[in-house]
């Protein structure tokens, strides 16, 4: 699915107006904000990472780095999409850099750590980036993590019954990376799709992974279809990689 410079910029701006809204009642002061950012600019993910960052620019710069009367102070960090460094870097802009709220991050486990994280904090506000874990608010939510975006059941909505339905799949392969936003990507699927009488087999990967041969020699004779759950360079070499099997 590709995404509009303009939507991506209404996101981006969208994440602006609930940082504040959020930030204005706890610090009443007329000093800067400083707004602290984590997103993925290493591994698999490393494009996505670059595009939101273009966006959070092209969204302060519109509005002259300054909302409400006080100037935004951006501080940006970087992840490789795993939870352990997501919540280093998150740290690091609260105890070192004193941000008043962090925008991020960009993949499914790094949201729930820095969810877990802000249990712990008073007087600080996380806005999730694009992390589309639905644990991130679905279940167990924090006072002070707030998710603006979709997260992975709904991106699925409608598909496992297309697939059942207008496909007449009957039993599909299901390929998907093994952390949390994947896993509420399958959920979503087969809520739908498994209740009309389709049958699932998962295969799981870890992130970044690079050789899939051992995945599709798993798919079983009968899979009439292969759902895809993965992103970045993941889904790149799996489907070069099929596509040389004859997928």
């Amino acid at each position: 699915m590709s995404v509009s410079r303009r939507h991506t910029l209404a996101w981006a701006m969208g994440t602006v107006a609930a940082v504040f809204a959020a930030s204005s009642a706890a610090a009443q002061n007329d000093g800067p904000i400083r707004i602290g950012s984590i997103t993925t600019l290493e591994g698999p993910f490393a494009t996505g990472g670059q595009d939101a960052y273009r966006a959070m620019e092209m969204a302060f710069e519109a509005i002259d780095y300054e909302i409400g009367g006080r100037e935004i102070e951006w501080i940006r960090e970087s992840s490789n999409a795993t939870p352990e460094v997501a919540l280093a870097r998150a740290r690091k802009l609260i105890e070192q850099d004193d941000v008043d709220i962090i925008i991020g991050p960009l993949s499914g486990a790094e949201g729930i750590a820095l969810r877990d994280y802000s249990r712990t904090l008073e007087g600080k506000t996380i806005v999730n980036g694009s992390s589309g874990a639905a644990d991130t608010t679905l279940r167990d939510p924090s006072s002070n993590f707030f998710r603006f975006n979709t997260e992975g059941t709904q991106w699925m909505a409608g598909l496992g019954t297309y697939a059942y339905e207008e496909m007449d799949s009957r039993h599909v392969a299901l390929v998907a990376a093994d952390y949390a936003f994947p896993y509420a990507q399958v959920f979503g699927f087969m809520h739908e799709y498994c209740a009309l009488g389709g049958e699932v087999t998962k295969l799981w990967s870890p992130l970044n992974t690079t050789d899939f041969s051992s995945i599709i020699a798993q798919f079983p004779s009968d899979v009439d279809a292969v759902a895809l759950i993965q992103g970045g360079t993941d889904a790149l070499a799996f489907l070069t990689q099929y596509a040389e099997v004859g997928g």
